[in-house]
């Protein structure tokens, strides 16, 4: 399996300082999008921390990757867990991030997040959540205690209860095996919390090349109040390398 990819990330309309990064390498197979904490002190050191080092620890390790999902899956919390550790110790623990990652071996892609930024796939029209809301909402919604429309507006919404920074930070890992014409949406919450599902649907659908969707999706999600910053990275997967070129994009 040969993935392409392009990132974006906007400021958005409210914020001051743009604290979400994304890192996009092909070759590597690796993808990540990070927001950082706007409540904690170095919100943008710790997401690019954490996308830097994640390349920098991934890469120089790649020996040690066999197309395993047990051990791979070890292999990302280990290299989370080594960060995050990291973080802590160069912050005083006054620094966090949420954290979405793919990683792709073969025609497995791996999927690891912290924190509330998602992963989603999009195949043959439909578009599946493949991450968990590492936050306070998530947990009210499992309970019973709100429905999707009061968790819009909750108070609690911005409450994370995993990301990377804290004591013992524990990411979520699963893998999917891909498709020929599977694509992967990486996002902070600037996205998806602006757009409800059939709008992202409706310009992944709409407009053609990584590059253009992201672009769309960041205007929509500026239309509708870019009351975040808005980061997104989308991944085509194919069968065959073709000549698309990767993207990079800050504003």
């Amino acid at each position: 399996m040969h993935c392409t990819a392009s990132g974006l990330t906007n400021i958005g309309k409210k914020r001051k300082e743009n604290q979400d990064t994304f890192r996009v390498e092909e070759e590597a197979g690796l993808f990540v999008v990070a927001d950082g904490i706007g409540g904690l002190k170095n919100g943008a050191l710790a997401s690019r921390f954490a996308a830097d080092s994640l390349y920098r620890l991934i890469n120089q390790n790649t020996h040690r990757i066999e197309d395993n999902p047990k051990e791979i899956s070890l292999f990302i919390k280990e290299n989370i867990g080594e960060i995050n550790n990291i973080l802590r110790e160069i912050t005083g623990g006054d620094a966090g991030t949420t954290l979405v990652l793919a990683l792709i071996v073969g025609r497995s892609a791996y999927i690891a997040n912290l924190g509330d930024s998602r992963a989603y796939l999009f195949r043959k029209g439909v578009l599946t959540r493949l991450t968990k809301d590492h936050n306070a909402i998530s947990l009210l919604l499992d309970a019973g205690k709100i429905t999707i429309e009061e968790s819009r507006h909750h108070p609690m919404r911005h409450l994370l209860t995993r990301y990377m920074g804290m004591v013992d930070a524990n990411p979520d890992v699963k893998k999917i095996v891909l498709e020929a014409g599977d694509r992967l949406l990486l996002c902070t919450d600037g996205l998806w919390a602006m757009l409800p599902d059939r709008e992202i649907v409706h310009v992944l659908l709409g407009w053609n090349g990584s590059s253009n969707v992201l672009e769309k999706l960041i205007e929509k999600a500026n239309e509708a109040g870019g009351y975040d910053n808005t980061t997104a990275v989308l991944v085509d997967c194919i069968d065959h390398p073709t000549t698309q070129k990767t993207t990079l994009k800050f504003d």
